[in-house]
């Protein structure tokens, strides 16, 4: 329900990328989440819309890269089968 501050929220989403990318936390769960809720702050928007933004976009990048482990055995499966012969 993010109605206006569309730049706002695309500013803070680019600025907690780079402190995602940061070696604070272990795959930057709660970095990003903690620069939405002091830009938030600082630019005067509602936080839980800017932290459930930051949250959706952590759990759809974590979902994302728990689908690419079946493409990697898949992969090493064809791979060696392969090198044997079959």
């Amino acid at each position: 329900h993010v109605e206006s501050y569309y730049w706002d929220y695309l500013t803070l989403f680019m600025i907690s990328s780079v402190f995602a990318i940061i070696p604070l936390t272990v795959g930057g769960a709660g970095a990003r989440e903690l620069v939405f809720i002091f830009g938030a702050t600082y630019l005067n928007i509602q936080e839980a819309p800017a932290v459930a933004f930051a949250i959706l976009f952590f759990a759809s990048q974590a979902v994302s890269s728990l689908l690419g482990i079946f493409f990697i055995y898949n992969i090493d499966k064809h791979i060696s089968s392969a090198a044997n012969g079959e």
